[in-house]
């Protein structure tokens, strides 16, 4: 099968003198062509060198990786053969000063030249080695050489094919490693697959190609005008540029994440890089009616968005049609769902004091070790066991060192973990750690804390806070992060500031954490642990008295709203503290009410 010639039969649009000049080709420069091809077939390469006479430049190509050849292709008829030619000095084909640039020889793809061959190679690809520079005699279009190969059994005469312009199309079914600086693409045509299973034609495209187009095997592939190169028996056409890869689609891009990240913002990743100036307030819609008043592409396929108040309740985000890709694919019509953003409810347990700075030079009056406290800011005891404590390095992609807990932190208590020991001498020892691990080694100014509900792994940082870091503070399972210092992972819009001194360090007061380590502050550390005395949380008015929990009370996920007796009002009206069920006799009951009945309580 000979495959089909493009259309356009003689070179459309040439001119008069580019016409004839094809026709030369034919008739002069193909027979010699194939002269020097069977040279290489029979081993009689003893008559170089040999000039070749109008031949036209169809194709270039430059290295992504320096151990291949740089050159040229030449080709005079659709039928080939064709040749790939290297030069002692082919960096001059491309601007560069050298041989061919100081012999005037520059060269352009439907440039008619007459050339010298000095040798003959035959590793891979057939290769002719230039001994003079070639002589351009004119211009003419290689458009009508291409050939459609895409249901030719190409492997069948490998040989004949090899540096020929061709086209083809089809659906993606690979996506590899094809040499340093280079990406193998396996397209499947009506040819079908090779022997080992790999589809009988590939792609082989500089990786700088491959990734503004994003090319996965939800993509199909057109290449158009490109010489077959090859890699021992694997045709590999080899485009060099986006022209010849026009006709190229894949689905537009997919929203596949949305995480709200306060109180009126919304993150949105999706599975492609997205057009800048498609992405404005107008592309996005949110339901249940909630205003977008601004949209900022933060990295190529993440996307900020402003919205009105949120509420605690689940919202679906949908990219319109006019967000597109950068190819100009249109998004695709499918709503994500996300809960209303509750960084207003402050978890159970959160990372009080952070103190990684345990230095002790002398004249410090700083602790003898370096410590995490964790504080119980609700009315009931938490068991710790199975929860984890990680840690990473500034710029770690992970937090490698996992702490398992263990034990239980009392009702509006502490939690003390001793890590490790500060590198001078003596210190102010801490009190009764109630874990002692001292394997951790925080760095002093920078680094990243992260108090989790169980030991699932985290998925990895990629900078912060981007997508990495974003699927990292949305786990299910965590519970509080410290970012401080330069790091790239950290809650709300900065990391906590470093510690200046080592007296010091981040501290967290109050009922509550704002999800925010910008708010985290540098002030004087105070370590406390289970033994240390109970303190009302600062939101309790002055004399209030915070009753225990009682054996066999139950606690549900109520709010509750005003009420009188033995609790506080900071404590009755903060939906995000766990309600009670007590017994009516326990509180001053209302009008109706019968001794030994539940109390409802309306939010």
């Amino acid at each position: 099968d000979a495959g089909r010639t493009d259309a356009g039969g003689a070179d459309a649009g040439a001119s008069d003198a580019g016409a004839a000049l094809l026709a030369d080709c034919a008739t002069r420069g193909g027979p010699a062509l194939a002269l020097l091809r069977a040279m290489v077939d029979g081993g009689a390469t003893s008559a170089l060198p040999v000039t070749v006479e109008r031949v036209l430049v169809t194709a270039f190509k430059r290295n992504a990786a320096s151990a291949e050849a740089e050159g040229f292709f030449v080709q005079c008829s659709p039928a080939g053969p064709a040749l790939f030619l290297n030069a002692p000095d082919s960096g001059a084909l491309f601007g560069d000063a050298g041989w061919l640039a100081a012999n005037d020889a520059g060269l352009s793809v439907g440039d008619v030249v007459t050339l010298t061959v000095g040798a003959m190679l035959g590793t891979r690809v057939v290769t002719g080695v230039l001994a003079t520079p070639p002589t351009v005699l004119g211009t003419a279009s290689p458009a009508s050489l291409t050939v459609d190969v895409s249901d030719v059994d190409v492997l069948r005469d490998l040989e004949q094919w090899e540096s020929r312009l061709v086209s083809f199309a089809g659906p993606v079914v690979r996506v590899a490693g094809a040499g340093g600086g280079y990406t193998g693409i396996g397209v499947l045509t009506d040819a079908g697959f090779r022997a080992d299973g790999g589809a009988q034609l590939e792609v082989r495209l500089p990786t700088t190609l491959v990734q503004p187009l994003e090319l996965s095997t939800a993509c199909t592939v057109r290449v158009t005008a490109a010489p077959l190169w090859r890699f021992n028996n694997i045709p590999q056409a080899s485009p060099l540029s986006l022209e010849q890869l026009q006709g190229t689609r894949c689905p537009g891009p997919r929203l596949t994440s949305a995480t709200a990240t306060g109180s009126t913002s919304v993150s949105l990743r999706f599975d492609r890089s997205l057009a800048q100036a498609t992405v404005v307030p107008s592309a996005f819609s949110i339901t249940p009616s909630l205003a977008v008043t601004s949209a900022t592409l933060t990295t190529p396929n993440l996307v900020d968005l402003r919205t009105g108040p949120q509420v605690g309740m689940s919202y679906t985000v949908r990219p319109a049609g006019t967000l597109t890709d950068l190819a100009g694919q249109a998004a695709q019509d499918a709503g994500v769902a996300f809960s209303g953003y509750s960084g207003s409810c402050p978890p159970a347990v959160v990372i009080n004091q952070l103190y990684p700075n345990s230095t002790n030079a002398a004249g410090d009056a700083g602790y003898s070790h370096d410590f995490v406290e964790l504080r119980n800011t609700t009315n009931v005891p938490i068991a710790l066991t199975g929860w984890t404590l990680r840690y990473g390095s500034s710029l770690a992609t992970a937090l490698t060192s996992v702490v398992s807990l263990t034990g239980t932190i009392p009702a509006r208590g502490f939690y003390l973990l001793r890590l490790q020991a500060a590198s001078g001498v003596g210190g102010v020892a801490l009190p009764t750690p109630d874990f002692d691990q001292q394997a951790i080694t925080p760095g002093g100014t920078a680094g990243k804390f992260a108090l989790m509900s169980s030991a699932a792994p985290l998925p990895l940082l990629t900078g912060g806070p981007d997508a990495g870091c974003l699927d990292v503070l949305a786990h299910p399972d965590m519970v509080d992060f410290v970012g401080y210092g330069t790091t790239n992972c950290f809650e709300g819009s900065a990391q906590a500031p470093a510690s200046l001194v080592n007296t010091q360090w981040l501290t967290r007061s109050g009922c509550s954490d704002a999800d925010d380590n910008s708010l985290d502050s540098p002030t004087p550390a105070r370590p406390r642990g289970t033994a240390s005395p109970l303190r009302r949380p600062v939101c309790a008015p002055e004399g209030a008295l915070l009753q225990r929990p009682q054996s066999g009370v139950v606690y549900s996920p109520l709010s509750m709203g005003s009420a009188t007796g033995l609790f506080p009002s900071c404590v009755m009206t903060n939906s995000c503290l766990p309600p009670l069920r007590v017994d009516t006799n326990r509180i001053r009951r209302p009008l109706g009410a019968k001794l030994g009945s539940s109390l409802p309580f309306a939010s």
